[in-house]
Protein backbone atom coordinates (compact mmCIF):
# COMPACT_ATOMS: atom_id res chain seq x y z
CA UNK A 1 0.00 0.00 0.00
CA UNK A 2 0.99 3.29 -0.60
CA UNK A 3 -0.09 5.71 1.73
CA UNK A 4 2.16 6.79 4.58
CA UNK A 5 -0.22 6.28 7.16
CA UNK A 6 -1.24 2.64 5.64
CA UNK A 7 2.60 1.38 6.13
CA UNK A 8 2.26 -1.92 8.43
CA UNK A 9 5.47 -2.64 8.77
CA UNK A 10 6.29 1.08 9.43
CA UNK A 11 8.99 3.23 7.65
CA UNK A 12 9.13 6.73 5.98
CA UNK A 13 10.13 8.06 2.56
CA UNK A 14 12.63 10.15 4.56
CA UNK A 15 15.91 8.67 5.91
CA UNK A 16 15.28 6.82 8.92
CA UNK A 17 18.57 7.95 10.34
CA UNK A 18 17.14 11.64 10.08
CA UNK A 19 14.26 10.72 11.05
CA UNK A 20 15.49 9.44 14.19
CA UNK A 21 18.03 12.10 14.70
CA UNK A 22 15.23 14.69 14.90
CA UNK A 23 12.31 12.88 16.59
CA UNK A 24 15.67 11.99 19.23
CA UNK A 25 16.86 15.92 19.51
CA UNK A 26 13.01 17.31 19.87
CA UNK A 27 11.67 14.28 22.49
CA UNK A 28 15.27 15.16 24.49
CA UNK A 29 14.45 18.93 24.76
CA UNK A 30 11.34 17.59 26.40
CA UNK A 31 12.98 15.25 28.51
CA UNK A 32 14.91 18.48 30.19
CA UNK A 33 11.83 20.03 30.16
CA UNK A 34 9.96 16.99 31.91
CA UNK A 35 13.20 16.96 34.53
CA UNK A 36 12.39 20.88 35.52
CA UNK A 37 9.30 21.09 38.07
CA UNK A 38 6.11 22.47 36.91
CA UNK A 39 6.70 25.38 39.79
CA UNK A 40 9.77 26.48 37.63
CA UNK A 41 8.37 26.27 34.59
CA UNK A 42 4.47 26.50 33.95
CA UNK A 43 2.68 24.94 31.13
CA UNK A 44 3.79 26.30 28.16
CA UNK A 45 2.42 25.48 24.97
CA UNK A 46 5.55 23.64 24.63
CA UNK A 47 5.55 21.73 27.60
CA UNK A 48 1.91 21.26 26.33
CA UNK A 49 3.22 19.77 23.16
CA UNK A 50 5.91 17.79 25.03
CA UNK A 51 3.52 16.10 26.95
CA UNK A 52 1.21 15.57 24.52
CA UNK A 53 4.23 13.78 22.29
CA UNK A 54 5.26 11.37 25.13
CA UNK A 55 1.76 10.14 25.74
CA UNK A 56 1.65 9.97 22.27
CA UNK A 57 4.77 7.69 22.28
CA UNK A 58 3.95 5.83 25.25
CA UNK A 59 0.55 4.68 23.92
CA UNK A 60 2.08 3.60 20.52
CA UNK A 61 4.84 1.28 22.21
CA UNK A 62 2.94 0.31 25.06
CA UNK A 63 -0.39 -0.55 21.52
CA UNK A 64 2.33 -2.83 19.93
CA UNK A 65 2.63 -6.52 20.52
CA UNK A 66 5.91 -8.50 21.58
CA UNK A 67 5.99 -9.35 17.55
CA UNK A 68 5.79 -5.61 16.35
CA UNK A 69 7.45 -3.70 18.80
CA UNK A 70 10.75 -5.90 18.08
CA UNK A 71 13.72 -4.93 19.33
CA UNK A 72 13.89 -1.26 19.31
CA UNK A 73 17.69 -0.96 18.26
CA UNK A 74 16.83 -1.98 14.84
CA UNK A 75 19.76 -4.30 14.49
CA UNK A 76 19.57 -7.57 12.77
CA UNK A 77 19.15 -11.08 14.25
CA UNK A 78 22.57 -13.31 14.79
CA UNK A 79 21.88 -15.49 11.62
CA UNK A 80 20.74 -12.20 9.14
CA UNK A 81 22.80 -10.27 6.56
CA UNK A 82 22.12 -7.32 4.82
CA UNK A 83 23.03 -7.83 0.95
CA UNK A 84 23.47 -5.48 -1.85
CA UNK A 85 22.62 -5.85 -5.39
CA UNK A 86 22.79 -3.53 -8.60
CA UNK A 87 20.04 -3.63 -10.79
CA UNK A 88 20.47 -1.46 -13.66
CA UNK A 89 22.41 1.06 -12.06
CA UNK A 90 20.22 1.36 -9.01
CA UNK A 91 21.69 0.19 -5.66
CA UNK A 92 19.09 -2.38 -3.77
CA UNK A 93 19.33 -4.53 -0.80
CA UNK A 94 17.71 -7.14 1.02
CA UNK A 95 17.47 -9.28 4.66
CA UNK A 96 18.58 -12.95 4.23
CA UNK A 97 17.44 -14.83 7.76
CA UNK A 98 18.53 -18.06 8.14
CA UNK A 99 17.06 -20.71 10.34
CA UNK A 100 18.58 -20.25 13.72
CA UNK A 101 19.15 -23.90 14.19
CA UNK A 102 20.04 -24.69 10.44
CA UNK A 103 22.43 -27.30 9.81
CA UNK A 104 22.29 -28.55 5.90
CA UNK A 105 20.24 -29.69 3.52
CA UNK A 106 17.86 -27.47 1.08
CA UNK A 107 15.85 -24.81 2.04
CA UNK A 108 12.01 -23.27 1.18
CA UNK A 109 12.82 -19.88 0.56
CA UNK A 110 10.09 -17.02 1.58
CA UNK A 111 10.78 -13.58 -0.16
CA UNK A 112 8.08 -10.72 1.98
CA UNK A 113 7.47 -7.43 0.26
CA UNK A 114 6.72 -4.55 2.92
CA UNK A 115 4.37 -1.88 1.85
CA UNK A 116 4.43 1.17 0.55
CA UNK A 117 6.98 3.39 2.37
CA UNK A 118 8.26 0.88 4.43
CA UNK A 119 11.60 -1.11 4.69
CA UNK A 120 13.04 -4.41 5.13
CA UNK A 121 13.74 -4.02 8.34
CA UNK A 122 10.52 -3.08 9.57
CA UNK A 123 9.10 -6.24 7.69
CA UNK A 124 10.81 -8.42 9.46
CA UNK A 125 10.53 -6.98 13.05
CA UNK A 126 6.25 -6.13 12.44
CA UNK A 127 5.21 -9.39 10.80
CA UNK A 128 6.58 -12.28 12.92
CA UNK A 129 7.58 -14.62 9.83
CA UNK A 130 11.04 -15.67 11.72
CA UNK A 131 10.22 -17.15 14.28
CA UNK A 132 7.95 -19.24 11.69
CA UNK A 133 11.19 -19.51 9.51
CA UNK A 134 12.96 -20.99 12.69
CA UNK A 135 10.08 -23.09 13.46
CA UNK A 136 10.00 -24.39 10.15
CA UNK A 137 13.38 -24.38 8.74
CA UNK A 138 12.92 -21.87 5.68
CA UNK A 139 14.76 -19.22 4.89
CA UNK A 140 13.31 -15.52 4.91
CA UNK A 141 14.56 -12.68 2.09
CA UNK A 142 12.82 -9.02 2.58
CA UNK A 143 12.75 -7.30 0.03
CA UNK A 144 13.07 -3.25 0.09
CA UNK A 145 11.75 -1.03 -2.21
CA UNK A 146 13.01 1.75 -4.37
CA UNK A 147 12.52 4.55 -2.17
CA UNK A 148 10.02 2.50 -0.30
CA UNK A 149 8.13 2.07 -3.28
CA UNK A 150 7.39 -1.13 -5.39
CA UNK A 151 6.36 -0.83 -9.45
CA UNK A 152 3.50 -2.73 -8.80
CA UNK A 153 1.59 -1.98 -12.31
CA UNK A 154 0.13 0.76 -11.61
CA UNK A 155 2.31 3.49 -13.02
CA UNK A 156 2.26 5.52 -9.86
CA UNK A 157 4.99 6.34 -6.96
CA UNK A 158 8.90 6.93 -6.89
CA UNK A 159 9.92 3.26 -8.02
CA UNK A 160 7.49 3.39 -11.79
CA UNK A 161 8.41 7.12 -12.17
CA UNK A 162 12.01 6.26 -11.95
CA UNK A 163 11.63 3.30 -14.25
CA UNK A 164 12.97 0.32 -11.87
CA UNK A 165 12.37 -3.15 -13.17
CA UNK A 166 11.27 -4.52 -9.69
CA UNK A 167 10.68 -8.10 -11.20
CA UNK A 168 14.49 -8.65 -11.98
CA UNK A 169 14.94 -7.62 -8.71
CA UNK A 170 12.75 -9.74 -7.09
CA UNK A 171 14.38 -12.21 -9.60
CA UNK A 172 17.87 -11.26 -8.38
CA UNK A 173 16.86 -11.83 -4.77
CA UNK A 174 15.86 -15.82 -5.51
CA UNK A 175 19.67 -16.17 -7.58
CA UNK A 176 21.62 -14.47 -5.19
CA UNK A 177 19.87 -15.86 -1.76
CA UNK A 178 20.46 -19.26 -3.92
CA UNK A 179 24.32 -18.66 -4.07
CA UNK A 180 24.33 -18.44 -0.65
CA UNK A 181 22.03 -21.24 0.48
CA UNK A 182 21.06 -24.17 -0.90
CA UNK A 183 17.46 -22.86 -2.29
CA UNK A 184 15.22 -25.85 -3.30
CA UNK A 185 13.97 -24.08 -6.33
CA UNK A 186 10.10 -25.93 -6.04
CA UNK A 187 9.47 -24.62 -2.99
CA UNK A 188 10.40 -20.69 -3.10
CA UNK A 189 7.35 -18.47 -2.53
CA UNK A 190 6.05 -14.91 -2.43
CA UNK A 191 4.35 -12.45 -0.05
CA UNK A 192 3.54 -8.86 0.24
CA UNK A 193 1.45 -6.47 2.14
CA UNK A 194 -0.58 -3.01 0.62
CA UNK A 195 1.73 -2.03 -2.19
CA UNK A 196 4.27 -5.17 -1.49
CA UNK A 197 1.08 -7.28 -2.25
CA UNK A 198 -0.23 -5.29 -5.32
CA UNK A 199 3.70 -6.05 -6.69
CA UNK A 200 3.40 -10.11 -5.56
CA UNK A 201 -0.07 -10.18 -7.57
CA UNK A 202 2.00 -8.56 -10.53
CA UNK A 203 4.68 -11.23 -10.28
CA UNK A 204 1.63 -13.78 -10.33
CA UNK A 205 0.33 -12.21 -13.31
CA UNK A 206 3.24 -13.37 -15.16
CA UNK A 207 3.67 -16.44 -17.19
CA UNK A 208 7.29 -17.24 -15.74
CA UNK A 209 8.97 -16.43 -12.55
CA UNK A 210 10.64 -17.98 -9.67
CA UNK A 211 8.11 -17.99 -7.39
CA UNK A 212 5.45 -21.46 -7.17
CA UNK A 213 2.98 -19.87 -4.81
CA UNK A 214 1.83 -16.27 -3.40
CA UNK A 215 -0.05 -14.68 -0.84
CA UNK A 216 -1.07 -10.77 -0.19
CA UNK A 217 -2.37 -9.40 2.59
CA UNK A 218 -4.79 -5.93 2.04
CA UNK A 219 -3.97 -5.89 -2.03
CA UNK A 220 -5.80 -6.13 -5.53
CA UNK A 221 -4.28 -6.43 -9.31
CA UNK A 222 -3.74 -3.23 -10.40
CA UNK A 223 -6.32 -1.85 -13.04
CA UNK A 224 -3.63 -1.47 -16.06
CA UNK A 225 -2.31 -5.41 -15.16
CA UNK A 226 -5.50 -6.97 -15.24
CA UNK A 227 -6.12 -6.96 -19.12
CA UNK A 228 -2.37 -8.93 -19.13
CA UNK A 229 -2.38 -10.96 -16.26
CA UNK A 230 -1.60 -14.53 -17.47
CA UNK A 231 -0.88 -16.70 -14.27
CA UNK A 232 1.47 -20.08 -14.86
CA UNK A 233 -0.64 -22.83 -14.90
CA UNK A 234 -0.39 -24.80 -11.42
CA UNK A 235 0.79 -22.10 -8.75
CA UNK A 236 -0.80 -21.07 -5.70
CA UNK A 237 -2.61 -17.62 -4.49
CA UNK A 238 -3.75 -17.37 -0.86
CA UNK A 239 -5.58 -13.51 -0.35
CA UNK A 240 -6.87 -11.17 2.53
CA UNK A 241 -8.07 -8.21 2.15
CA UNK A 242 -10.44 -6.04 5.04
CA UNK A 243 -13.99 -5.21 3.56
CA UNK A 244 -14.03 -2.32 5.18
CA UNK A 245 -10.82 -0.92 3.48
CA UNK A 246 -10.60 2.33 3.28
CA UNK A 247 -7.55 2.66 1.01
CA UNK A 248 -7.78 -0.86 -1.05
CA UNK A 249 -11.04 -0.44 -1.64
CA UNK A 250 -12.73 -4.09 -1.89
CA UNK A 251 -15.28 -3.35 -4.92
CA UNK A 252 -12.12 -1.58 -6.64
CA UNK A 253 -11.73 1.73 -7.72
CA UNK A 254 -9.18 4.87 -6.80
CA UNK A 255 -6.96 3.37 -4.27
CA UNK A 256 -3.68 4.28 -2.27
CA UNK A 257 -4.38 7.41 -0.49
CA UNK A 258 -3.43 9.38 -3.53
CA UNK A 259 -2.55 12.99 -2.46
CA UNK A 260 0.42 14.18 -0.54
CA UNK A 261 -0.32 11.03 1.69
CA UNK A 262 0.16 8.17 -1.35
CA UNK A 263 0.94 7.44 -4.94
CA UNK A 264 -2.62 6.89 -6.12
CA UNK A 265 -4.02 4.80 -8.73
CA UNK A 266 -6.54 1.99 -9.67
CA UNK A 267 -7.48 -1.25 -8.71
CA UNK A 268 -9.80 -3.79 -9.77
CA UNK A 269 -12.33 -5.37 -7.46
CA UNK A 270 -11.12 -8.43 -4.65
CA UNK A 271 -13.65 -10.55 -6.28
CA UNK A 272 -12.15 -9.64 -10.29
CA UNK A 273 -8.77 -10.04 -8.93
CA UNK A 274 -9.74 -13.66 -7.87
CA UNK A 275 -11.16 -14.10 -11.24
CA UNK A 276 -8.27 -13.73 -12.99
CA UNK A 277 -6.57 -16.44 -11.10
CA UNK A 278 -10.05 -18.91 -10.67
CA UNK A 279 -9.95 -18.64 -14.51
CA UNK A 280 -5.95 -19.41 -15.16
CA UNK A 281 -6.20 -21.91 -12.58
CA UNK A 282 -8.93 -24.01 -14.07
CA UNK A 283 -10.71 -23.94 -11.04
CA UNK A 284 -14.65 -24.50 -10.29
CA UNK A 285 -16.78 -21.77 -11.24
CA UNK A 286 -17.78 -20.83 -7.80
CA UNK A 287 -16.11 -21.29 -4.42
CA UNK A 288 -16.99 -23.33 -0.87
CA UNK A 289 -17.82 -20.93 1.70
CA UNK A 290 -17.54 -21.03 5.38
CA UNK A 291 -17.04 -18.76 7.88
CA UNK A 292 -14.60 -18.96 10.19
CA UNK A 293 -16.33 -19.08 14.38
CA UNK A 294 -14.92 -15.80 16.18
CA UNK A 295 -12.70 -16.45 18.35
CA UNK A 296 -12.69 -12.36 19.88
CA UNK A 297 -15.68 -10.16 20.27
CA UNK A 298 -14.00 -6.94 18.23
CA UNK A 299 -17.04 -6.79 15.66
CA UNK A 300 -14.92 -8.71 13.40
CA UNK A 301 -15.38 -11.90 11.60
CA UNK A 302 -13.99 -13.93 8.67
CA UNK A 303 -15.87 -15.23 5.65
CA UNK A 304 -12.98 -18.00 4.23
CA UNK A 305 -13.26 -18.74 0.13
CA UNK A 306 -12.04 -21.69 -1.31
CA UNK A 307 -11.85 -22.80 -4.84
CA UNK A 308 -11.79 -26.60 -5.81
CA UNK A 309 -11.33 -29.02 -8.85
CA UNK A 310 -8.24 -26.76 -10.08
CA UNK A 311 -6.39 -28.32 -12.65
CA UNK A 312 -2.64 -28.88 -12.39
CA UNK A 313 -2.14 -28.89 -8.86
CA UNK A 314 -3.54 -25.09 -8.87
CA UNK A 315 -4.55 -23.72 -5.30
CA UNK A 316 -6.83 -20.53 -4.41
CA UNK A 317 -8.21 -19.47 -1.80
CA UNK A 318 -9.11 -16.33 -0.27
CA UNK A 319 -9.81 -14.69 3.50
CA UNK A 320 -12.37 -11.53 3.54
CA UNK A 321 -12.27 -10.03 6.91
CA UNK A 322 -15.21 -8.05 7.24
CA UNK A 323 -14.97 -4.96 10.01
CA UNK A 324 -11.73 -4.50 8.77
CA UNK A 325 -9.95 -2.12 7.66
CA UNK A 326 -6.47 -1.73 6.30
CA UNK A 327 -4.28 -3.73 8.57
CA UNK A 328 -2.41 -6.72 8.91
CA UNK A 329 -4.60 -9.04 11.43
CA UNK A 330 -4.16 -9.12 14.30
CA UNK A 331 -1.40 -6.16 14.15
CA UNK A 332 -3.00 -2.97 14.84
CA UNK A 333 -2.85 -0.36 11.99
CA UNK A 334 -0.55 2.95 12.40
CA UNK A 335 -3.45 5.61 11.70
CA UNK A 336 -6.83 5.07 13.12
CA UNK A 337 -8.16 6.51 9.71
CA UNK A 338 -6.75 2.73 8.50
CA UNK A 339 -9.92 1.15 10.15
CA UNK A 340 -9.68 -1.62 12.40
CA UNK A 341 -7.85 -4.59 12.37
CA UNK A 342 -9.18 -8.07 14.10
CA UNK A 343 -8.15 -10.67 16.46
CA UNK A 344 -10.06 -12.96 14.59
CA UNK A 345 -7.34 -14.07 11.79
CA UNK A 346 -3.72 -14.27 11.95
CA UNK A 347 -2.61 -13.32 8.71
CA UNK A 348 1.28 -14.12 9.52
CA UNK A 349 0.34 -17.69 10.79
CA UNK A 350 -2.53 -18.93 8.18
CA UNK A 351 -0.13 -17.50 5.14
CA UNK A 352 2.84 -19.98 6.58
CA UNK A 353 0.33 -22.52 6.62
CA UNK A 354 -0.49 -22.49 2.91
CA UNK A 355 2.46 -21.58 1.60
CA UNK A 356 4.06 -25.18 3.85
CA UNK A 357 1.40 -26.61 5.31
CA UNK A 358 0.26 -27.62 8.58
CA UNK A 359 2.78 -28.27 11.22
Amino acid sequence: MDARGSELAGGSPQSAGAVNRKRGDWLGSCGQQARRTSTEHPMTPFRIRCAGALALLATTLLALTPAQAGPLSGLLQRDDQTLRLNIDGHNRKYILHTPADYSGGALPLLVVLHGGYGSAANAQRSLGFDDYADARNFAVAYGEGYRSSWADGRGTGPAAEAGVDDRRYLQAIVADAASRLPIDPARVYLAGVSNGGMMSLRMACETSTPFRAYATVIANVPEPLAALCAPQAGGALLTINGVEDPLMPIDGGDCCGGGLLGQGGRVVSADASAELFRSAYGCGASPAVELLPPTVDDGTWVEHRQWNACASGARLQAYRVHGMGHAWPPRRPILPTNGDSSGNLDATRVIVEFLFGLP
